[in-house]
């Protein structure tokens, strides 16, 4: 049977509905009142927005602004100068932003290369000019200079600014250093090197001196403006490595005198070839095999007497190729027996009657892989 009760009494289901119909009419109300809140903030500003980037102006409030730079032409080629000019170049910067670009710092890549800058702050829209100063004296050939720019652009917080162009010397030398390379006593070996100087310079070429004996320095043309010589080995050079310099006198420039470097590595006719050993990286466990020859290009036929290496993980052993004239010496390095890198000279034994050739030494090197 239906129960009769009071009809103000609900039960507890009209009750859940009459309450859940209360809340959902609150929640809409909140959610529209937070809605009209973030509206009026994002109006305002108050909130970020995604990829706006802020600037704090001077009166320390923040603004929806940024610098940008913008630089035409970042690049300078100043061509071909004469030796001594001062190369100059202006370089335009913009503001292409909606903030104050500032010049915070500006630093060159040598102390040849000045920078000034005609305003260290652009407002947006405006442009300003950095200028370099290059000074070429000392310099030549082809050379890059650089200025590196700071700004408070945040897209950019740094520019390069080049100058690059040839620099032509006040006076040319062909070849710059006279190479010899690896030659015996009594090989006719020689390098011609020619002197000029550039026209319009008030540069006169003066006398030239050597100081080695071991030189020979003949000179087929000479005159104010030009010179030539033919460098050779005098026959009686000693062995080893000859380093010496033709030292040219220079008469009305900053320049008082030329040098042209002269290098040469002279054997004798009994020689050990390479003339340095070396194992490399020592690794692994397999015995390391390197080869040495003795070669004899004097009168006397040569035998090999004895080998010396003071280093526990190498031996040594030699076989004949030629009798007299050529043999190849084996080095073999055990890496087991090697605790440190190697440093040693391996001695070569002969016949010779010269004390020269008596006995013939040789570097030896090899390094462990680092830990």
């Amino acid at each position: 049977m239906a129960r009769k009760g009071n009809p103000s009494d609900l039960s507890s289901v009209s009750k859940f509905q009459v309450c859940r119909r209360a809340r959902c009419q609150g929640s809409k109300q909140w959610i529209l009142l937070f809605g009209l809140v973030i509206g009026v903030f994002l109006v305002q500003g108050s909130l970020p927005l995604s990829g706006v980037v802020y600037a704090q102006d001077d009166s320390g409030e923040d603004a929806h602004t940024f610098a940008k730079i913008e630089i035409p032409e970042p690049v300078f080629d100043f061509g071909t100068v004469a030796q001594g000019a001062k190369v100059s170049h202006d370089f335009t910067i913009r503001n292409v932003g909606t903030g104050e670009l500032l010049l915070q710092k500006i630093v060159a890549s040598c102390g040849c290369t000045a920078t000034s800058s005609s305003d260290q702050k652009i407002a947006p829209g405006a442009e300003a000019t950095v200028s370099a100063v290059f000074d070429t004296d000392g310099f030549s050939g082809e050379k890059i200079k650089t200025v590196r720019l700071y700004t408070n652009d945040p897209r950019q917080v740094s520019y390069l600014l080049t100058l690059r162009g040839t620099i032509e010397p006040e006076v040319k030398v062909e070849p710059k250093r006279v190479y010899l390379g690896e030659v015996t006593q009594g090989d006719d070996v020689s390098s011609t090197v020619r002197i000029s100087v550039r026209d319009g310079s008030s540069i006169t070429l003066g006398d030239y001196q050597t100081r080695s004996s071991g030189i020979l320095v003949k000179q087929i043309e000479s005159s104010a403006k030009s010179k030539s010589f033919v460098v050779s080995l005098s026959p009686d050079v000693k062995t080893g490595e000859l380093r010496d310099r033709i030292v040219v006198d220079l008469k009305g420039g900053t320049q008082k005198t030329l040098n042209i470097p002269i290098y040469a590595a002279v054997q004798g006719p009994v020689r050990l070839v390479p003339r340095a050993l070396t194992f490399g990286v020592i690794e692994g466990l397999a015995p390391i095999v390197r080869t040495v020859r003795l070669e004899n290009d004097s009168l006397q036929m040569l035998e090999i007497k004895d080998l010396s290496i003071d280093h526990p993980a190498i031996t040594v052993t030699h076989k004949v190729l030629k009798p007299g004239k050529r043999f190849e010496i084996q080095v073999s390095l055990d890496p087991s027996k090697v605790t440190s890198d190697v440093r040693t000279s391996l001695d070569v034994f002969t016949n010779a009657v010269d004390s020269e050739n008596e006995k013939l030494s040789l570097s030896v090197y090899g390094v462990l892989p680092p830990k």
